[in-house]
């Protein structure tokens, strides 16, 4: 097996026929000496996957959803398998990235020697967060800072706040992020007893909200965002101290990003009903 130069695993979320992507996505990694582990991953929408097996995860909230996306799940599951992959072997924490991104070389090179939190469990290091970060100027360190990294929930909090995202809060993307055995087993406990299924980013993105964001949240005026975050909000949600995800954004550069000219084949499809989704999968 070729030896990574991260000194750390690297997993790669693909779907089996996505060959091209695959090779693609590879060969842009082989040229920073980094060659990812690759397992197929779940699309959720062919007929090898029913509801009774995305009940079995979702339990009653999510279940009892007017419209859900089988997709989205399937990517959720897709990265939880990495989770506990990672558990499996004695690396201390992996990057996981999806099969549609560019790796940025510079930051790439540079983050070879970068100090990561010591109580981190999920590292965001996509552009997505790291672009959020850069319209709450009280929250990017100087340029001078040893501070490479902030916390998500209050870039969230803030930038919900500021009204940065209007109506819609956007999922941190699951394309590029490390995380860490104590990570890993957080979410697969979350995924295990709390069955919060969705996507995989917003999985780790509300369960990242500490109870002194969540007591920020509440006091928004915006409507439309309190409807969003309703459920996490609740009392019967809010998870022990000891299931709150430590994460963090990368904020000195982004290491990779989402390739726009690669079309997606990992269907989100909405299902309306119930039935749909059985009849579609029977």
């Amino acid at each position: 097996m070729l030896k990574n130069k991260l000194k750390f695993p690297v997993y790669m979320v693909n779907l089996e026929n996505d060959v091209a992507r695959r090779n693609k996505t590879l060969s842009r990694f082989k040229q920073l000496e980094i060659y990812p582990q690759v397992n197929y991953g779940l699309d959720c929408i062919d007929n090898n996957f029913n509801f009774s097996d995305y009940i079995k995860y979702a339990g009653n909230f999510w279940g009892d959803q007017e419209c859900f996306k089988p997709g989205a799940f399937g990517c959720y599951l897709s990265h939880a398998y990495y989770w506990g992959l990672l558990l499996k072997t004695d690396a201390p924490f992996a990057l996981i990235v999806e099969d549609d991104v560019i790796p940025n070389n510079n930051a790439f090179n540079a983050f070879q020697s970068v100090c990561f939190p010591s109580d981190f469990d999920v590292l965001s290091v996509n552009d997505k967060p790291y672009y959020w970060l850069q319209n709450i100027s009280d929250k990017r360190p100087g340029e001078n800072s040893n501070c490479d990294f902030v916390s998500l929930s209050d870039v969230l909090v803030n930038s919900l706040e500021l009204e940065l995202f209007d109506k819609k809060i956007p999922g941190m993307g699951t394309y590029g992020y490390i995380i860490s055995r104590q990570g890993a087993k957080k979410l697969l406990n979350i995924l295990e007893n709390q069955k919060i299924c969705m996507g995989a980013d917003y999985a780790i993105e509300f369960n990242s909200l500490t109870h002194k964001a969540v007591t920020r949240l509440r006091k928004l005026q915006n409507q439309s965002v309190l409807e969003k975050f309703n459920f996490f909000l609740t009392e019967a949600y809010l998870p022990n101290s000891n299931l709150v995800l430590n994460t963090y954004i990368y904020a000195k550069d982004y290491l990779v990003s989402i390739d726009t000219n690669i079309p997606t084949t990992l269907n989100h499809h909405y299902y309306i009903s119930k039935q749909v989704f059985l009849e579609k999968n029977t």
